[in-house]
């Protein structure tokens, strides 16, 4: 029905713009355009790390601004080491919600609170903005707190501004500082930080992030086991699976892969009892018995496999893979690849109907989605969205399908029958991954270039806050996911 483009698309403009397309995708992944240039993390030993948030502020400060010109962790000692900086311009637009002031690898050990430099300040009055004297020296808060080596340390500051502003001429930051308590499971997100070798820890009811947990090697896809309290998380450069109990303080256990495996997505069986992994660097899908936490075996799929999408039974999965163009068709139980369905060029991510009779699948370097009839398993409609489809979300209590562009900041809705965009929602930024929470009916966008993750009620279409994550966020996964 949708076969073809907009009139003013030819076929020939089509190819050319795929073309054009891969070629900037091309120079990102090397160095030109600007491309942001990510660090590798040094792996920790003996360090630990801190992360410094500062609380949004109160409904009625919404007058003060101030700049940071630096923080440093103090050590028992006296000695001052400084964080990175992430935010400097503390003002009532850049507080509504909770934001990272900073970051620093610290060595292990007792710290006895932290040192701020503060270069301006100001008050907003019905005159007009007033400048406020900052402090000349550095501001000391006093908060003991230990750093653990290979562990990371949350402290969340909230500003006190009646006692921060002196007879309305002087400012000298006054925090409360804590430690904040971990969220009730059923309140509990996680966002994978694959630049930065952890995962954010964030309460979705509060838009909050609680704490950071240490992994292994560019952390990638992560699921939950609702039923035995656990999360699972493929490490790309370690060749394994993290385990996280988050029942028994998130101890951490590993699955070993093989070498070269690289995983990268990963899917649980709804019963629990199957872990699949998608191993882009060895081309294999491995099933993994979270009991024993050991690899039971592993299929050969196509070039270069992503995304595992497992069907609700949990006897059918279904792997994309993006350099051979296609979708392996994997049974579970006799653990081989059944059947295999050709896609577009590169597909990316796929999402399952309501009824799971169709498997939608996007793809980087096509502007079209498939839809595939899984009972004939053959292409049932090829509809154009768009080149830079780059996620794709089905609502299981609507069918309402959200998808994302590379480079925009417009998440369309498209109609489940028609498959025609009928709706859009005006996000903070480009998404690179969407899921819905359940429970408070938001979608979760995961705004990877500006390290934050968006939260929109469904209902109203509106941001109802962000928060912000590490270095190169790549999943988020919440209790009580659609």
């Amino acid at each position: 029905m949708n076969e073809n483009p907009p009139k003013r698309m030819t076929s020939r403009g089509t190819a050319l713009l795929i073309v054009l397309w891969a070629a900037v995708l091309a120079v990102l992944a090397c160095s030109g355009c600007h491309a942001p240039v990510v660090v590798a993390k040094p792996q920790l030993f003996a360090e630990g790390e801190l992360f410094l948030y500062l609380e949004p502020f109160p409904r009625d400060a919404n007058r003060l601004d101030f700049t940071v010109a630096g923080v440093s962790a103090i050590k028992n000692d006296g000695t001052e080491i400084p964080l990175t900086l992430r935010l400097t311009e503390a003002t009532p637009a850049t507080m509504k919600w909770q934001r990272m002031l900073g970051s620093a690898i610290l060595p292990g050990g007792r710290y006895s609170g932290l040192s701020f430099r503060i270069a301006g300040a100001g008050i907003k009055t019905d005159e007009g903005r007033m400048a406020l004297l900052p402090p000349e020296k550095p501001v000391m808060i006093e908060f003991p707190f230990v750093v653990e080596p290979q562990k990371a340390v949350l402290v969340s500051l909230t500003l006190d501004e009646e006692a921060s502003v002196s007879k309305r001429f002087s400012f000298s930051p006054v925090f409360k500082a804590e430690i904040p308590g971990r969220p009730l499971w059923g309140l509990t997100g996680f966002v994978t930080n694959k630049g930065a070798n952890t995962i954010a820890v964030f309460d979705k009811r509060e838009a909050r992030v609680t704490e950071f947990i240490e992994t292994g090697r560019a952390p990638a896809g992560i699921v939950f086991d609702q039923a035995a309290r656990r999360a699972y998380v493929a490490l790309s450069g370690d060749d394994a699976v993290e385990v996280i109990d988050l029942m028994a303080d998130y101890s951490l256990t590993r699955i070993r892969l093989s070498i070269g495996d690289a995983p990268a997505e990963l899917a649980l069986t709804p019963d629990g009892r199957t872990l699949l992994v998608s191993n882009s660097g060895s081309n294999t899908l491995s099933f993994v018995d979270p009991a024993s936490q050991s690899e039971l075996a592993r299929v050969i799929v196509g070039s270069r496999p992503g995304a595992v999408i497992v069907d609700r039974l949990g006897r059918t999965a279904y792997v994309l893979n993006t350099l051979s163009n296609s979708v392996s068709v994997v049974d579970i139980a006799r653990r081989a690849v059944v059947a295999t369905l050709p896609t577009e060029t590169s597909p990316l991510w796929a999402q399952l109907n309501r009824r799971g009779d169709r498997l939608l699948v996007i793809h980087e370097l096509s502007p079209y989605l498939v839809d595939i009839d899984l009972t004939t398993r053959s292409t049932a409609k090829r509809v154009y969205v768009g080149m830079g489809a780059r996620t794709i979300k089905i609502d299981t209590s609507t069918d309402q399908i959200y998808i994302a562009k590379r480079g925009d900041s417009v998440i369309d809705v498209f109609d489940p029958f028609s498959l025609l965009p009928g709706n859009f929602i005006t996000g903070g930024g480009s998404p690179s991954y969407l899921t819905i929470d359940g429970e408070h009916n938001n979608l979760l966008a995961l705004l990877s270039g500006s390290k934050r993750l968006q939260f929109i009620g469904l209902v109203g279409k509106r941001e109802v806050a962000q928060i912000d994550v590490g270095d190169e966020p790549y999943r988020v996964v919440v209790a009580g996911e659609r």
